[in-house]
């Protein structure tokens, strides 16, 4: 019988250059989790698109994702401080690299952010670098960025077309009466949301194109109003991507700050009457289908748009590629329990526009860019330093070039205020982008 000791490596990281580092740390281990789509509430389903085959299943199990861990990596003695900035800069390297933990197979990562801190406290020779690693795939895809943007895009394309040729088939199908006023106030109920949700960028062309909108008849002409519609979804969803070096401007410029815009609006467009019923009139299955256009149209603006994101550092793409998924999750949950209340096959509107695919297809591309973004570093000051000082030392070559904007940069992206503009006192953490 084999001693467990015997099993047991030393942890080994290897850079993208090859530089080989022996982890010296307390504890190992990682975290992974099931993949897959939540049915909170589970009731009998005819969906004939339904992928759960159980209806009193509450989970699609779609696999296990990557590995996720932090690793607390010790350097200790006389020259603990040079080892352990040797380590930083190999960090700071660009593109993947492989990891090897104390148990089992090295396996391919990528370094996300990670942290350093150090004791000044006499005797106490030792620095900790925390890095944060996230498993990825272990080949290189040859698909060009420019290419990748394309097929997105072309993507995009594709699903707005379905969803507005979607919604112009049900109002050709749907000429009653009584019926096209419904409709008519469905889809003016949808634009007084978008038009709300997308209010702060008060921008004069999304006003304009709005107003046009406005002043005709949905049920007329569907097709070409549903097309405005997502013009003015993706008008809103690019306009922050122009901004160059993001990070580097205010929270409101930055991709967090459409995120929250986004997923507010999406919100309210599933926050409708018919949530509260238990069995969907025909009426209220056709508001379903204008509400998870709305819906549709918008994650595909944002997905559109952020591929050609300027982001910055590797955290700042992982979790725009996040909230993308979510937002699908969240589409997904509020459609599939919706139709859950529909008795009549024929009266499934909703259309597999490929939004989902376009998600997953867009957060790929954008985890993928990251590899080459900086990493999000955290210090803490062992002594009072100045702006000017702090902003030479960590960012030299874009002091050199302009060290007002570099200056600017240092105090907006740690969220500096006040008197801290002038003098930062020992023990104060600071995040550096690298």
């Amino acid at each position: 019988m084999s001693d467990f000791s015997t099993r047991q490596t030393n942890a080994i990281w290897t850079s993208p250059s090859g530089k080989v580092f022996e982890l010296k740390t307390n504890e190992g281990g990682y975290k992974r989790k099931h993949e897959g789509e939540i049915k909170t509430t589970p009731q009998d389903t005819k969906k004939n698109t339904k992928k759960i085959a159980d209806s009193s299943d509450t989970f699609l199990d779609m696999g296990v994702s990557g590995k996720s861990l932090t690793l607390d990596c010790l350097f200790v003695g006389d020259n603990h401080d040079i080892e352990a900035q040797s380590f930083e800069d190999a960090l700071c390297e660009t593109g993947k690299s492989r990891l090897k933990l104390h148990y089992g197979k090295e396996f391919t990562v990528n370094v996300i952010e990670f942290s350093k801190k150090y004791s000044v406290i006499e005797r106490i020779n030792a620095t900790t670098v925390s890095v944060n690693f996230h498993q990825t795939a272990n080949t290189i895809y040859p698909q060009s960025t420019a290419s990748k943007a394309k097929n997105v895009k072309n993507m995009a394309l594709v699903t707005n077309t379905a969803v507005a040729q979607n919604i112009a088939d049900i109002v050709s199908k749907n000429t009653g009466v009584g019926l096209v006023g419904s409709i008519n106030n469905s889809f003016s109920n949808v634009l007084n949301k978008v038009s709300k949700g997308l209010s702060a960028f008060n921008n004069t062309s999304l006003t304009s194109i709005i107003s046009d909108v406005e002043a005709q008849v949905f049920t007329n002409n569907a097709f070409t109003m549903v097309s405005q519609l997502q013009q003015i979804m993706f008008k809103a969803a690019s306009a922050t991507t122009k901004i160059n070096d993001l990070t580097k401007m205010s929270a409101s410029s930055s991709f967090g700050s459409l995120e929250r815009t986004w997923n507010a609006l999406i919100n309210d467009l599933t926050n409708t009457s018919i949530k509260h019923s238990t069995k969907l009139t025909h009426s209220q299955v056709v508001d379903l289908a204008i509400s998870d256009m709305a819906i549709t149209s918008a994650i595909s603006a944002i997905a559109n748009a952020a591929i050609d994101y300027n982001f910055e550092t590797k955290k700042e793409a992982m979790q725009a590629a996040i909230a993308l998924v979510n937002f699908d999750e969240k589409r997904s949950e509020f459609i599939n329990t919706q139709e859950s209340k529909i008795e009549e096959l024929n009266e499934k509107y909703i259309c597999d526009s490929g939004i989902s695919e376009l998600v997953n297809t867009t957060a790929d591309a954008i985890i993928e860019k990251s590899f080459d973004l900086k990493i999000e570093r955290k210090i803490t000051l062992s002594q009072d330093a100045s702006i000017i000082e702090l902003a030479h030392k960590y960012y030299s070559k874009d002091f050199k070039e302009d060290p007002e904007k570099t200056i600017d940069f240092l105090i907006s992206s740690n969220s500096l205020v006040d008197d801290e503009f002038f003098l930062l006192k020992r023990g104060t953490e600071l995040k550096l982008y690298v």
